[in-house]
């Protein structure tokens, strides 16, 4: 029994290993074959990118281009991971955007996510993402929706030539079934499925709670973002330019004192860029 149980084991981490490491048996395949990788679970076609009825109809008009097409021959995975890399386009997920500034703060938990960190020929790039507690290899081709055959992708982009941005936002995608699905969510989910760890949650109209509870999780490292809840008119500010149903990443937290005494300062990042 113990034999058979050993057997079982061993088989199934080969499996596990397998699975893992698939993205490079792709990629000798392409390259061997002089061939590019198109993604046959997530196609650059209207099905990855439309899963709603209430998507907008210009959405049917985009086109898929490769990151080389419009990055030439300067596209890397990433370069110098930075929140400032994050640049939100056309795709309400603002929630993803700024829980990745978050992570960014801390370069090792992005490139953590990445299984491939180079650019090859096949196009074909394998990234980590925890799906309901469960961490799978996500491998994704380097399509990206644009407006025309003449511009950049339509959704997120980085900061430069830099690719890590669009590809976690695909994979993303890709875990959920399309690009409008992952329009609108939870910053505390995000950073689940970015980090795989557990989450809390405060909501309160008490200045004081609010600020030793963002103190506190500052003080022990961990991952902040907030939103703002929505409004009836789209993107309203408020008069610090804060806007509603938005979200962003808490990049610090200080207690600085002035000639008027004590101020709590929250340094925030808009993913717009």
């Amino acid at each position: 029994m113990t034999h058979f149980i050993t057997n079982n084991l061993a088989g199934l981490i080969k499996v596990k290993k397998d699975e893992a490491f698939r993205h490079l048996q792709i990629i000798e395949e392409c390259n061997q074959n002089g061939t590019k990788f198109t993604d046959p679970e997530f196609p650059p076609d209207e099905t990855s990118l439309i899963r709603r009825m209430e998507t907008p109809a210009k959405w049917r008009q985009y086109v898929w281009r490769r990151a080389p097409d419009f990055m030439g021959n300067r596209a890397k995975v990433f370069d110098n991971i930075d929140p400032n890399d994050i640049k939100q386009g056309g795709l309400g997920d603002c929630y993803f955007l700024s829980c990745l500034a978050a992570l960014a703060e801390r370069p090792f938990l992005i490139q953590r996510l990445f299984l491939t960190e180079q650019p090859n020929e096949a196009g074909c790039y394998a990234v980590w993402l925890n799906d309901n507690g469960e961490w799978k290899n996500f491998i994704i081709d380097d399509y990206f929706p644009c407006s025309s055959y003449n511009s950049g992708p339509v959704f997120s982009r980085g900061n430069g030539p830099e690719m890590w941005v669009l590809l976690l936002e695909k994979a993303y995608a890709k875990l959920h079934g399309s690009y409008d699905i992952i329009e609108g969510g939870d910053p505390a989910w995000a950073l689940r499925d970015l980090t795989g760890a557990p989450w809390d949650f405060l909501d309160s109209e008490n200045p004081d709670e609010i600020w030793n509870f963002v103190k506190e999780s500052d003080d022990k490292g961990y991952l902040l973002t907030c939103y703002t809840k929505s409004t009836d008119i789209r993107e309203e500010q408020n008069p610090l330019g804060i806007v509603f149903g938005h979200a962003y990443s808490i990049l610090d937290v200080k207690q600085v004192v002035t000639d008027y005494g004590a101020e709590r300062l929250v340094r925030i990042r808009n993913p717009w860029g």
